[in-house]
């Protein structure tokens, strides 16, 4: 099968498919020829098509910036479905970054740099961006350079740990070739999400999602034949989180009061940033 001919049909896919989810792999909702192989492929080529595209202009722009959420997922190797292409941006670049993806056409979404969506429409091909205070605010800034080899917060699309993509799994690495985009490292990420956990965790934001995002992180750990991450590689206290699901039967109620009590700690400290977009801050006064 053809790529450009795979990017041409693949929006109709989705399009058919999304009027009845529940009988998406039926061989009618398919161009003629086409198989299920055939679909996971054309959309992991139309998405990542739209990923190297906007990482393009914004190095070309000077702009460092770096995947996450589900695109970030599907090159670990999660079988999860992406939802657009979501970036995050150092602070004092993100309204140049969305002025050089508004000029360039991309679809972006409706709140602008001002954006805290983690999940929009299903199928949008779009691109949303987020202040890195508001995701990665414990990670150093991105870089335009490569990461070195041995980086333990950055690495490649390409890289060489990241598996390849296998029946059932996510995408995996780019392709030999791909425009060398930096994505932070499982652990990092891993450590992100915990944190942003306990930001959100009260009743605001997005705690669930964030919860979601390191079960899906173990799910990586668990699986034989992915070893891009280790839970030893991840700093403490999340490294003690993930190691309650790989201890296995701890009671979820005892995770939940250990995140409470490790965000007790980071509020007595001062290390939880405002929530994005509305200034409500768990800092001490």
């Amino acid at each position: 099968m053809d790529v450009s001919e795979a990017k041409k049909n693949v929006s109709e896919v989705k399009k058919d498919v999304s009027k009845d989810e529940d009988d998406w792999s039926e061989k009618s909702y398919f161009p003629p020829g086409w198989n299920i192989d055939d679909y996971v492929y054309a959309q992991n080529q139309y998405e990542r098509d739209l990923d190297e595209q906007i990482a393009k202009i914004l190095d070309e722009a000077g702009i460092p910036s770096v995947l996450f959420a589900e695109e970030l997922l599907d090159i670990y190797g999660v079988p999860t479905v992406t939802y657009g292409s979501t970036w995050v941006i150092a602070d004092d670049l993100i309204e140049k970054a969305y002025e050089a993806l508004r000029d360039a056409e991309i679809p972006l979404c409706a709140k602008g740099v001002d954006c805290d969506q983690v999940r929009p429409d299903r199928w949008a091909p779009y691109s949303d961006l987020h202040k890195k205070s508001a995701i990665f605010w414990r990670m150093p800034d991105p870089q335009l350079e490569p990461p070195a080899p041995d980086d333990p917060n950055y690495m490649l699309v390409t890289d060489t740990r990241i598996p390849k993509w296998w029946l059932g799994t996510g995408a995996g690495r780019f392709k030999p070739g791909s425009h060398p985009k930096n994505i932070p490292t499982p652990a990092r990420y891993a450590e992100a999400m915990f944190y942003l956990v306990c930001r959100d965790m009260k009743g605001h934001g997005h705690s669930d999602y964030w919860e979601t995002q390191l079960n899906y992180m173990v799910s990586i750990h668990e699986d034989p034949k992915n070893d891009v991450f280790r839970i030893s590689d991840v700093a403490q206290p999340a490294r003690r989180y993930l190691e309650f699901y790989e201890e296995g039967g701890v009671p979820f109620k005892d995770k939940w009061r250990y995140m409470e009590r490790v965000r007790a700690e980071l509020i007595e400290r001062n290390e939880l940033p405002p929530l994005p977009g509305c200034g409500k801050s768990d800092r001490k006064s």
